[in-house]
């Protein structure tokens, strides 16, 4: 297994050992991901709605934990980490549920359909509104 050593840049130690996906890994992963979204493009609103909500809940419980290992890999200070970065994420998932809440699914066509109606198998991710940056230390929690 390939690793990878996080450096905190305020100590120039190593703070923890990163482990890499291998490529037979990442393609797993991709067809798990391929096989689950035609019964997830079915899923209602509400179903996403809970769903989104189940994640900021559990963002929320590890909110300290996520806090701690931006500031160990940033070098930064846990008032930074906590009060911004940390804070970032969960802003996201609460404006991503905001926008959930009031997005509008659109049907998938049927065989004799001509409408040309396209399914909406998710929401939108991505990005912080707005952002352009590359930089993994403007938005650690956007590393991946």
């Amino acid at each position: 297994m390939r690793v990878h050593d996080a450096i905190n840049p305020s100590a120039e130690q190593v703070a923890a050992c990163i482990a890499l996906s291998s490529a037979a890994a990442v393609d797993t992963a991709v067809k798990a991901a391929r096989a689950a979204l035609p019964a997830f493009s079915q899923t209602s609103l509400a179903e996403r709605c809970a769903l989104m909500t189940r994640m900021l809940e559990e963002y929320a419980k590890c909110y300290d934990d996520i806090a701690a290992a931006i500031s160990i890999e940033m070098g930064a200070s846990e008032a930074l980490a906590k009060g911004a970065q940390a804070w970032i994420g969960m802003a996201h998932l609460q404006t991503g549920l905001a926008a959930l809440k009031d997005y509008r699914l659109e049907a998938s066509p049927t065989p004799a359909s001509t409408s040309g109606a396209k399914p909406t198998p998710a929401w939108p991710v991505g990005r912080p509104s707005g952002g352009t940056s590359s930089k993994p230390h403007e938005y650690p929690v956007y590393k991946g």
